[in-house]
């Protein structure tokens, strides 16, 4: 199919890297850029060949949904696989249908309403330690803080027993690890995975480090008569619907590896952007003490109760509207197709930036403008189309783990701000640094009141 029937190209910057040295320059600045010129459906050369981004709500649930079977992730999956195995954020087909089927019970409402309370002990417990760590006026690293915090929620969440340190050691390394992975697909100059460098080398012996640690949690678990209440152990003794069979080792090994190292840093980089912007608006941020201690108060906190807190929802979901931390998703068709009368061919790629999305003024009024209250008109909301707002994905391979996730955030913005207020500051940006999440360009700090 000849190159004109695809959908506009942005023109080459290098002869040789397309336009890849643009994108490792500043990613949504060029995104953003390309799509003022070239409209909601685009490509880019990745390298000498099209790359195709997609900001077109309707266009996206045809990828996400209506047609998903003929689209797998993409390039950057093959690459983490390396590291997480074949879990179900990277496998497909048959085998991620089968894994996602027997995954799925231990994410359902009934169960994690039975893990609230576990979670809320490791938060207690953390906040203990902030008590006798911290004193008003000190300065808080919130993004180291919140990273430590949400590791050993997910920790315990699939452990229910002590584990070892070594897996809190490494296990902020190898997502690290991720992002250098994300980094290559970006910088066509970076050394690959295979070669030696001193980067390469410790990440192979700190993914083997964890590797082990999990592992023997598992083999002991098998050998174990006693009944546990967490994660593994639901993996561990589901059932397949079709076959009877249960998880292998491996499967297990990899699934493990996949919620531990996506379970905790979406989580806590959302967390350090919703406090950030709270320390900015004080009428906000007092509005939500406020729901929070009238609707909680001093009594037990339980699943239903952190769900009942509607203005505090809507915060939530305005900071993960401005800054979605899974920022991008990313296709590649199996066989050819067409999308809005442009011809895809078979192995390309497309690009769904859901920061785009989120920020574009055809579907948000004043979409760069902090406004929770934009979501209170639930009936306006209601009639956006779908995929105007997707912070967890959607379609079959919506984030299994979205309910937990949302139930982390609202434990620890509920337990937090019950004890501990940080000083407001000026408005002002910060620079954001998108790989495999969309993380801050470096830490943030608030200082303690």
């Amino acid at each position: 199919m000849a190159q004109k029937n695809l959908p506009p190209l942005v023109k080459k910057s290098h002869w040789l890297f397309g336009n890849m040295m643009d994108l490792k320059r500043d990613s949504l600045g060029s995104l953003t850029r390309w799509q003022q010129e070239m409209g909601t459906f685009f490509g880019f050369h990745a390298m000498n060949r099209p790359q195709l981004v997609n900001t077109m709500p309707e266009y996206t649930k045809y990828i996400l949904q209506d047609n998903n079977k003929n689209y797998v992730k993409g390039k950057a999956f093959d690459l983490l696989r390396a590291l997480l195995g074949n879990g179900i954020l990277t496998s497909e087909g048959d085998f991620w249908r089968k894994q996602r089927r027997m995954a799925q019970p231990a994410f359902h409402k009934v169960r994690l309403a039975g893990m609230t309370q576990s979670m809320l002990e490791v938060i207690d417990t953390f906040l203990k330690e902030w008590e006798k760590k911290y004193r008003p006026g000190n300065r808080i690293n919130i993004s180291e803080e919140f990273n430590h915090l949400t590791l050993k929620i997910v920790a315990k969440a699939l452990f229910e027993s002590e584990v070892s340190d070594d897996i809190y050691k490494v296990g902020g390394y190898l997502f690290d690890g991720m992002e250098r992975l994300m980094l290559r697909l970006r910088n066509p100059l970076i050394p690959p995975r295979w070669v030696p460098t001193p980067g390469n080398i410790k990440e192979k012996k700190t993914l083997q480090v964890l590797f082990d640690v999990v592992e023997k949690i598992i083999i002991d678990r098998q050998n174990d008569p006693q009944e546990y209440n967490d994660l593994l152990a639901m993996l561990m003794t589901t059932q397949d619907e079709d076959t009877g069979e249960t998880m292998s080792r491996q499967q297990l090994l990899d699934e493990v590896m996949t919620i531990f190292m996506a379970g905790h840093e979406t989580t806590a980089v959302a967390l350090g952007y919703i406090f950030w912007k709270l320390s900015q608006y004080p009428e906000i941020d007092q509005r939500v003490d406020q729901e929070i201690e009238q609707a909680l108060g001093a009594g037990n906190l339980t699943f239903d109760r952190l769900r009942a807190l509607p203005y505090t929802r809507q915060v939530v979901n305005e900071v993960l509207r401005l800054y979605p931390p899974a920022w991008t998703v990313g296709r590649r068709a199996i066989n050819d197709d067409e999308i809005g009368g442009y011809h895809i061919p078979a192995g390309t790629g497309v690009m769904l930036p859901i920061y785009l999305v989120h920020h574009n003024p055809q579907w948000w009024d004043n979409p760069e403008e902090f406004l929770p209250e934009r979501w209170a008109d639930t009936q306006k909301i209601k009639q956006m189309p779908k995929f105007t707002y997707f912070p967890f994905g959607g379609g079959p391979r919506l984030c299994i783990g979205d309910q937990f996730a949302q139930l982390e955030i609202f434990a620890v913005l509920s337990m937090l701000k019950q004890r501990f207020k940080f000083e407001y500051q000026p408005k002002h940006e910060i620079e954001l640094l998108p790989l495999v999440t969309m993380r801050p360009k470096g830490d943030l700090f608030l200082t303690l009141k």
